[in-house]
């Protein structure tokens, strides 16, 4: 009787997760987790929880009295990894964080958002070790057992403290996934779009992939044509310079980037007459032209056996101002928790996760060199 019980527990655990996961990549309804008054059932599942971690909590550390303060930090020996991670060197390595610097920037950001906070909470982990635990979650795509090793906590406060804090990272780096106006653009544009100094933006698409759910409508919405397995899509924006200026709402694998591009209205956000989109890949040549926006892409065959010289001559000065922005693609992937498979239980958060991901990329050093711009 309790093996069936189990089994049913946890067939119901992934239809709640499998709807979560539906309603986040629907390609008509995307469900924007940054400032959503509605609980999702993930978060409820850990407020259900919250009173009986804080209660074993406090029977584990009774030694250690814990204060109702909005800084309050329990004050016990240091984890494991941020023992490690006080070089530099271990912090890039672990973490994918640059430097110590950079990491009490994102714990002042922290700090100050938890005092503004009306509702103030218990915190089983300093603010330093809720980043480093979240980073390490993502760069290293580690399972939640083994964070409660390297931070000395059970399973589940592990995931209680990796889903608040990221909320509140991802609140602070959303700020750095800004649109810049043309002057900054221009200011700021690569030898490479020398032609191609109207250029506004330029579009790619990243591909996740999913584990396989058990829940048909989750695998249609994600199978991916191009990839023939179960992914998550992204369209991502940089400026000519290589910033992420654009980070659009999680879709499922199935749905094209051209309906990526006109679900989003991201031409609203254009200038008629005056920029241009640099794309690869993109069937938007229409949508563009109806809203006078110049598109900027390689050549196309179509009917001819070969292209002109001057074509192919085209198509290779564009490949070389788009290789930087592979390149900040690639900084994206290095997050292992990027590469995939994405588990059914990390997928509601995927989109907050990506700006995180994509708003520290930003505050790397610069992909090109000082020389390489106008």
């Amino acid at each position: 009787m309790e093996k069936e019980q189990e089994i049913v527990e946890e067939n119901s655990n992934q239809r709640e997760y499998s709807n979560l996961v539906s309603a986040v990549i629907s390609p008509v309804h995307i469900v924007d987790q940054i400032g959503s008054n509605e609980q999702t059932t993930a978060e409820r599942d850990f407020a259900d929880d919250e009173n009986q971690i804080d209660d074993s909590f406090n029977g584990q550390y009774a030694a250690n009295p814990i204060k109702k303060d909005q800084s309050i930090q329990v004050d016990y020996q240091k984890s494991i990894i941020s023992s490690l991670c006080d070089s530099d060197e271990n912090l890039k390595i672990l973490t994918g964080i640059k430097s110590n610097k950079l990491l009490n920037m994102l714990i002042d950001c922290i700090s100050d958002l938890r005092k503004n906070k009306k509702k103030k909470t218990i915190q089983i982990l300093s603010i330093r070790e809720c980043i480093l635990l979240i980073f390490v979650k993502l760069y290293q795509n580690v399972a939640y057992r083994v964070l409660s090793v390297y931070f000395g906590l059970t399973s589940a406060m592990a995931k209680k403290c990796f889903v608040r804090t990221l909320k509140e990272l991802a609140l602070v780096l959303k700020s750095v996934l800004r649109w810049p106006s043309k002057q900054e653009i221009l200011s700021n544009m690569p030898k490479y779009f020398n032609d191609y100094k109207e250029t506004r933006i330029v579009l790619d698409c990243l591909e996740i992939p999913v584990k396989r759910s058990k829940c048909l409508k989750f695998r249609l919405l994600t199978y991916s044509n191009y990839k023939s397995r179960n992914t998550i899509k992204f369209m991502i924006g940089t400026t000519p310079s290589g910033l992420i200026s654009y980070v659009s709402q999680a879709y499922g694998g199935r749905v094209s980037d051209k309906a990526i591009f006109k679900h989003s209205r991201f031409l609203d956000r254009m200038k008629r007459g005056i920029d241009a989109i640099m794309v690869d890949g993109f069937l938007i040549h229409k949508e563009c032209a109806d809203l006078g926006i110049k598109l900027i892409r390689p050549p196309f065959l179509k009917k001819k056996s070969q292209l002109s010289h001057t074509e192919v001559t085209k198509g290779s000065d564009i490949s070389d101002a788009r290789v930087h922005v592979e390149r900040r693609i690639q900084r994206i992937r290095k997050f292992s928790i990027m590469q995939g498979p994405l588990s059914i239980e990390i997928v509601p958060y995927i989109n907050i996760i990506m700006i995180v991901i994509c708003g520290l990329t930003n505050m790397y050093s610069p992909i090109l060199a000082a020389d390489k711009f106008l």
